[in-house]
């Protein structure tokens, strides 16, 4: 190859790879990333690692990927990751909402996943469907196409977790605990009402953190976009085609969020809105990776389920319209999730300044539980813990880590 040829071709792979990845810049300190050349800064590699080669490059964790297909198609990745496995009881962990399971591991050795591993557990992290690493379908239709989107978190919880929940078991031949946050609360606590024979069978207990089951307590400005999402559900089919958020169009706004905590600040002051606000639990050394590496799209349907519980105060089925629900449900009405039925202990972990996910909303599912395997709602003890915060806070090793723990110790010596 000439010289110019190979000076050609390595420019064009620079170009190519600068396309695919995301350098970040990380500092100690929020004043050091407004000074140039500063020592206490420095470039952290894992934005342009996935969630294997974290855990195995960076967490020096054993990391093993499956992929495995629903009964309706779908193809979703799965990741076991363990070092010195001295507890055997697998532990699921479920993802929330415009996220995947990279959003567990942006704190590092903060992170709550990583403090998991080290008390000798294995995890099995779960990417649901939709997300950027389960986008696969055995038929004719992609991500690019609406027809692949037309899921809510009701297939994820009768397609999507009794296919993990039956790897698990198969893999280990125990039965688990899963860990659910936010969009997989819902999903698992819908799976256990609709199969809790099948759960018994490979669940020892769900915990749930930012119960997302109910919302007549919640503030979060999602109350007002829930009353209009049948107006707005249109307009974004026309945009969006079924996909909200598309990575890549997000983008841009991530890399300017990343940049310094002046500008991290300014995309979570809408956030906030949403979820709660908690300035002083940002990480310094951290927000850069957990901006870039958190976000992910999210299904429409998805988005216009979560509207109608808001909007009806119900946890049910996903609402077609009096006609087709007849065709579906033999009724005008979508069927509700009866909590009473779930056959596994439930315990569900809250902050104080979620406005999204409320206290006082999880002490509604406590009450609808049977009260053989309810719990309780353990309150973590910080006052301003926001909804985001079981992902992103400092403050995770300190406030989260202990109660988690010592609920799955509890599980696991078969107590509440």
């Amino acid at each position: 190859m000439s010289s110019q040829r190979f000076i050609g071709f390595t420019i064009t792979m620079l170009i190519c790879f600068a396309n695919y990845t995301v350098l970040v810049r990380v500092c100690k300190n929020n004043l050091d990333y407004y000074i140039i050349g500063d020592k206490e800064c420095y470039d952290n590699p894992d934005t342009n690692l996935n969630v294997t080669e974290i855990l195995r490059y960076r967490w020096n964790c054993t990391a093993e990927e499956y992929n495995i297909t629903t009964d309706d198609g779908y193809q979703i990745l799965v990741i076991r990751a363990y070092q010195n496995i001295s507890n055997p009881i697998p532990i699921i962990l479920g993802h929330g909402i415009i996220m995947n399971t990279l959003g567990f591991l942006s704190l590092y050795t903060h992170s709550l996943a990583y403090h998991i591993i080290k008390s000798g557990r294995q995890i099995f992290f779960v990417n649901y469907r939709g997300t950027r690493y389960s986008l696969g379908h055995t038929g004719n239709i992609t991500e690019h196409d609406y027809d692949y989107w037309k899921f809510s978190f009701h297939e994820m919880a009768i397609y999507d977790t009794p296919k993990i929940l039956e790897l698990v078991k198969n893999m280990t031949n125990r039965k688990s605990i899963m860990i659910s946050y936010s969009l997989s609360s819902t999903a698992t606590l819908a799976y256990a009402t609709l199969y809790p024979e099948d759960t018994s069978s490979k669940l020892i207990g769900i915990i749930t953190m930012g119960t997302a089951v109910f919302f007549q307590n919640s503030t979060s400005s999602l109350k007002f976009f829930a009353k209009i999402s049948s107006t707005l559900a249109f307009g974004l089919k026309l945009i969006y085609n079924g996909k909200l958020f598309p990575r890549d169009e997000m983008m841009p706004v991530l890399k300017f969020a990343a940049q310094g905590p002046l500008q991290y600040l300014t995309l979570m002051a809408g956030f906030s809105a949403i979820v709660g606000t908690d300035p002083a639990s940002i990480a310094p050394e951290y927000f850069p990776v957990v901006v870039i590496n958190t976000p992910d799209c999210l299904g429409q349907n998805v988005a216009l389920h979560y509207a109608q519980v808001f909007n009806t105060g119900k946890f049910r089925q996903f609402d077609y319209g009096s006609a087709e629900n007849t065709v579906k449900y033999g009724a005008a009405e979508p069927p509700e999730y009866d909590l009473s039925k779930i056959s596994v202990p439930v315990a569900q972990i809250l902050g104080k300044g979620d406005i999204l996910t409320t206290v006082e909303d999880a002490l509604t599912v406590a009450s609808q539980l049977n009260s053989k395997i309810n719990c309780g709602v353990t309150v973590l003890k910080y006052e301003k813990w926001t909804h985001d915060d079981f992902v992103d806070s400092k403050f995770q090793e300190k406030y989260l880590v202990p109660e988690v723990l010592k609920h799955i110790e509890s599980m696991e010596s078969g107590r509440c």
